[in-house]
């Protein structure tokens, strides 16, 4: 059986942080080709850039979120994290306060 059918039959929540990012994004649509529920928030989208990303991104099924949304009424099973978000990020805490796995791209990558 292939990882992309394993992916599937075992769909999970992911909140992709600095989804606009050159690595995040491709991530995201990972996920999105998984046929996972993918949600993902960039500081460069809430203020307007990064408008092709976010919109190809869109097109594919990824939900936009803003970095003053709270994540607890999302009911994540993941949150992946670009290495340039600090560690006091208002959503990292959520997570741990909320015990959601978070992980960096580079932890996800090497755990597939």
């Amino acid at each position: 059986m292939s990882h992309n059918t394993l992916v599937k039959q075992n769909r999970f929540r992911v909140l992709v942080l600095a989804a606009g990012g050159s690595g995040m994004n491709v991530l995201a649509q990972h996920f999105l080709k998984c046929e996972h529920i993918v949600y993902g928030m960039d500081r460069d989208f809430d203020r307007g850039g990064k408008i092709r990303i976010k919109n190809c991104l869109q097109a594919m099924g990824l939900r936009i979120i803003k970095e003053t949304d709270g994540i607890r009424e999302l009911k994540l099973d993941l949150v992946v994290t670009s290495p340039a978000i600090e560690k006091s990020h208002p959503v990292l805490v959520q997570a741990a306060e909320n015990k959601v796995p978070v992980k960096t791209r580079n932890e996800y990558i090497s755990s597939v």
